[in-house]
């Protein structure tokens, strides 16, 4: 088309856009707290006419609103969560007339629904710590909450970030989240609403270093479980909100850039092999298996064998030369961390009902470098040892490069005054580069031998979530209902290793003789589909007094289908026809030391070094699991000052893994539990706004369930633990008692202070275990018992009560003292003591700290545009790794962690935010103890990182 057309076509839809404003009146205005001082964000105002709702907005952070209408005589209504409704009759607006309607609201003290049980057509602004401290003091189970307020203060980049904020949460690798010092096999994670597949094999719970804060509207970490809950969590359910549609249009830019002390600006970073898609967190096929490797029907000869086939030999030299590239890792450049955001969203109308959308995309590249980093191996040998014996202590560089984008697509359509539709697609992508390279001294050795060991790798996981949700009342029903398709996949497409010794004088390989595993590649890949499908119900009536009281009830089905595939491969030598090799890493590779040397005078085909498929079958597995749910429950106020919460969920299990090998046994679960909840929740202060009071009391049943990957047979190498690790087809599911009891004081509607205690038992945990007789072989086994109890106490609190000059100043914190014990395995047990016959039969459970600290000093001062926030947080000593032997298991050491962050507000569209992670650099130090000696079974430090963004907000407000 000819440029001028689009001119005059340009002009057209100006001039059509126009004539529709002129037809069309504006009503605008801002909605307060009773007072005035406070703007309501969220708030949602109807307009009505002839008892039909015929347009209608959400308020903005400033509490402004704007709606455009025909010209006529309407009413307004205005509603928010946990607030008197307002209705303003006779509104008049005329074509091209603004008018202005401002409303204040005053908190409706009376209101005993939970988060659950507001109306849905409301769009409830989850975000700010104002409306989650509200939501979480009307809540019928005890939860904790992290606002989009305090994610934006700290500077978190990330989910795994934000919720090390919360009380009694620790977090291993940024990632794996541990609630009240449990491990990720009890914890769960929802997406608004929907079960999330983890995308590590081994684990139980979600990577929160997936979800981008960006993205985020607020965390909300159920502690205790309730009927209406899935009741496979213990230490906690995190439920991730991602960010709904913005009441007027927003368009949002954001850009980081960031320098760490260790990482950036090195020209020695080391790294594998690359490909030109890994700024995209993909593999571009750099790292694809070769063809030939791919077929698994062509022939590799053992070690050893004669091999004359000259067809077979061809195939196999051919493989072997493509195959044979270096596994050591290579210098390369470091750059500055950076990342950026973008967003865009607006509220509009759709057959004449409001619409709303919003798009957002993420992206975020890191570098970690941890060098002088330290590897120790030690072994506790005989009763009457005084030390632990060194196996081997090294030194050594790991380097990491971490790319992580997302992208978000939330619709909402409001069809009716009591119906609400939304759909969301998310999509994650992430890509970790990793290398390390270590060396040192072998000191079991009499020959004075050096350990040399280096390793590549590279792992790819993507995520995409559809979810359709749908929220519906009918008089005093109200239905609401979620359905979910999830797929998601972890590839690790060329995992490489390669360790040997040297002496001083020479370098000295010797693939053959198991001294270590021979230079090994690994192709792993997992696929997995889940479907997940929830419908709850709420009844309201009136009891005794006319006291409102909730009948819940519901269900839902969650299926899982995961394909997981390995395949290994070895360069190995074939002795007995050459020699064996000696020399330099580099030189392994050459193409004259790889594949076909040679045939001799028998005609067997010689050979160097030449790959060898050492897959098993048992390493693949197929795993699927049906959950079918239902549940009943009741609110019932017994006064107006006290109510209580009961009932039941049902929950059936039908799980089935099964190897690729026919001969291993299948993994199978097939439970049916039934599991009971009782709160009490009293309330002795009803009639005021400010220092209300909660005390919570409840009993609960839950269920912790063995993953895939710990029913299947798979034995796979730990390269952290330097043991093998087996599936056991036998486990069977955990139960768990619950009991808990909490205090909580509102002073006023923006702070809080609780204290809190909890015991937890557990019958037939799920513990890594040593096979007796294995030759150091571990796997999962169920053991007798286990107990938890615990302290937490929190408060969040202005510090304008000590003086005026503070009164833009707030302190939050929080403190846990955990303790927990599990009955180690009696064979077990008996091998410990024949080491260490001081040994208790009891140990702390995996991975459980006894205490975290958390605190934030915040400054926010609006009139200045000006917020600050200094972040604590540290956590005790937990076991991470379980030896199993008389050997004292590793425990990782604490590690003191602080956090500054600075936003300054430039006019109405600027801000910039500087931030400081990691200021301590404390060092991550791992040990074993023994007789009051420290031995180092790992430890590095990560560095300081130093980051400024910008920030530039366009909205319809400005």
């Amino acid at each position: 088309m000819n440029s001028k057309y689009y001119l005059i076509f340009l002009l057209f839809l100006l001039v059509a856009a126009g004539s529709v404003v002129a037809q069309t009146g504006t009503i605008t205005g801002t909605v307060t707290e009773q007072d005035g001082t406070e703007p309501l964000q969220g708030a949602t105002v109807r307009l009505m006419q002839d008892s039909a709702m015929v347009g209608g907005a959400y308020t903005g952070e400033d509490g402004t609103f704007k709606i455009q209408a025909k010209p006529g005589t309407y009413s307004l209504i205005f509603t928010y969560i946990s607030y008197e409704s307002k209705t303003v009759e006779g509104v008049t607006i005329a074509a091209g007339e603004t008018v202005t309607q401002d409303q204040s609201m005053g908190l409706d003290v009376e209101d005993t629904g939970d988060e659950n049980t507001v109306v849905i057509m409301d769009k409830v602004i989850k975000n700010t710590e104002a409306v989650l401290i509200n939501i979480r003091r009307k809540s019928t189970s005890v939860v904790d909450v992290i606002s989009l307020d305090q994610v934006r203060r700290a500077g978190d980049s990330d989910a795994g970030g934000a919720m090390k904020r919360v009380t009694g949460v620790t977090v291993e690798g940024g990632k794996y989240v541990y609630v009240r010092g449990l491990g990720d096999r009890y914890s769960k994670t929802l997406l608004n609403g929907s079960e999330i597949p983890g995308l590590d094999p081994d684990r139980n719970s979600v990577q929160m270093d997936m979800f981008p804060s960006n993205l985020l509207d607020n965390l909300v970490v159920h502690k205790t479980f309730s009927p209406n809950l899935p009741g496979s969590f213990t230490g906690g359910l995190v439920k991730i909100a991602t960010k709904d549609f913005p009441p007027t249009f927003t368009m949002q830019y954001r850009s980081s850039f960031g320098v760490n002390t260790q990482a950036s600006f090195r020209n020695d970073f080391i790294t594998g092999q690359r490909g030109g898609l890994e700024w995209l967190g993909m593999d571009d096929g750099t790292r694809a298996l070769p063809d030939l490797l791919a077929n698994r029907n062509f022939i590799i000869p053992s070690i050893g064998e004669a091999f004359t086939d000259p067809v077979a030999s061809a195939n196999l030299d051919a493989a072997s030369k493509a195959f044979a590239t270096p596994i050591y890792p290579e210098n390369t450049n470091s750059t500055l961390n950076h990342s950026h955001a973008f967003s865009i969203g607006d509220q509009k109308t759709l057959f004449g009902k409001p619409f709303g959308y919003l798009a957002s995309l993420s992206y975020r590249n890191n570098q970690k470098f941890y060098e002088d980093a330290m590897e120790g191996r030690f072994k506790l040998v005989g009763q009457n040892s005084t030390d632990l014996n060194t196996e081997s202590f090294y030194n050594g560089q790991t380097a990491i490069r971490e790319v992580l984008w997302g992208g978000l697509v939330n619709l909402s359509w409001l069809p009716g005054l009591n119906h609400q539709l939304r759909f969301n697609y998310m999509h994650n992508q992430s890509g970790t580069s990793s290398a390390f390279y270590f060396e040192g001294p072998i000191p079991k050795d009499d020959q004075n031998l050096i350990f040399q060991t280096r390793s590549t790798a590279y792992r790819e996981r993507a995520m995409d979530a559809f979810q359709l949700r749908g929220d519906h009342t009918f008089g005093n029903l109200t239905i609401d209902w979620v359905g979910a398709f999830i797929l998601s996949s972890q590839d690790e497409p060329d995992l490489r290793f390669f360790s040997n010794d040297f002496t001083r004088s020479d370098t000295v390989y010797d693939i053959q003789t198991n001294l270590y595993n021979a230079p090994s590649r690994y192709f792993r890949n997992m696929n997995e589909v889940n479907l997940d499908g929830k419908v709850n119900g709420t009844f309201k009536f009136l009891q005794w007094n006319d006291l409102e009281s909730n009948l819940r009830f519901g269900g839902g089905y969650t299926f899982k289908d995961r394909e997981f595939f390995e395949r290994r491969f070895e360069f190995v030598n074939n002795s007995p026809s050459t020699v064996i090799y000696n020399g330099s890493e580099e030189e392994f590779w050459q193409p004259e030391n790889v594949g076909l040397i040679g045939q001799n005078a028998n005609g067997v085909f010689l050979y160097g070094n030449y790959v060898r498929d050492a897959t098993e079958d048992r390493n693949s597995y197929l795993g699927t699991q049906n959950i079918i749910a239902s549940y009943a429950m009741v609110e019932l106020p017994i006064t107006q000052k006290l109510r209580t919460v009961a009932g039941a969920r049902l929950e059936t299990t039908d799980m089935l893994v099964q190897s690729f090998d026919a001969l291993q046994t299948d993994g199978v679960l097939d439970n049916t539990d039934i599991l009971p909840a009782v709160d009490i929740i009293y309330s002795p202060r009803t009639n005021v706004i400010n220092n209300l009071i909660n005390i919570r009391g409840g009993y609960s049943r839950t269920l912790a369930r063995p993953v895939f990957r710990e029913l299947a047979p798979f034995a796979s190498f730990d390269f952290v633990g330097d043991v093998i690790l087996v599936g056991n087809p036998e486990l069977q599911r955990s139960l768990i008692d619950n009991v808990d009891l909490r205090f909580e004081l509102f002073p006023t509607t923006r702070e809080l202070i609780s204290v809190g205690v909890f015991y937890k038992s557990f019958q037939d945990p799920i513990e890594r275990v040593l096979i007796p007789g294995s030759n150091g072989q571990v796997t999962w086994k169920n053991v007798d018992e286990a107990t938890v109890y615990g302290v937490e106490f929190e408060f969040r609190k202005s510090l304008g009560f000590v003086t005026d000059a503070l009164k833009d100043f707030r302190a939050s914190g929080n403190v846990s003292l955990i303790s927990s014990q599990v009955n180690i395995d009696p064979a077990v047990y008996q091998l410990i003591l024949d080491e260490d016959p001081t040994r208790q039969p009891t140990r702390q459970m995996y991975s459980q700290s006894p205490y975290t600290i958390n605190a934030e000093l915040a400054y926010i001062n609006d009139s200045l545009g000006l917020t600050s926030s200094l972040n604590f947080n540290v956590f005790g000593p937990r076991i991470s790794f379980v030896t199993d032997t008389g050997t004292p298991n590793v425990f990782e050491q604490p590690r003191p962690s602080l956090d500054f962050s600075i936003a300054k507000t430039v006019g109405k569209v600027l801000s910039f935010r500087l931030r400081a992670r990691n200021i301590f650099n404390p060092l991550y130090n791992h040990i074993h103890t023994f007789q009051g000696v420290e031995y180092t079974f790992r430890s590095y430090r990560v560095g300081r990182t130093f980051s400024l963004g910008i920030t530039v907000n366009l909205d319809g407000q400005r």
